[in-house]
């Protein structure tokens, strides 16, 4: 396994969920789905609760975990207010 990898997969399909969101919804709904997650994510790798008890499940939750809090909160190296791009 590849950490690299999965984890810059995983970032890639929360990036995808997250722009469908965009469109077919708005962005407000993408935030508010993205915050959700982000928490959910953050308890169940905290609590190595399922799916997160196994490696690679674990591993994939921590890089979405790691793209919404981007999504959410874009550092000043990324002042355009969006995203950094999925690694």
């Amino acid at each position: 396994m590849d950490i690299r990898q999965e984890l810059a997969r995983s970032q890639e399909l929360e990036a995808e969920r997250v722009r469908f969101l965009e469109r077919t919804r708005s962005p407000g709904e993408a935030q508010a789905f993205a915050r959700r997650t982000r928490g959910i994510y953050r308890r169940a790798v905290l609590n190595r609760s399922a799916p997160a008890a196994e490696p690679v499940y674990r591993l994939r939750l921590i890089g979405s975990y790691c793209y919404l809090r981007h999504y959410l909160n874009p550092g000043p190296e990324n002042g355009s207010g969006s995203p950094p791009p999925a690694r």
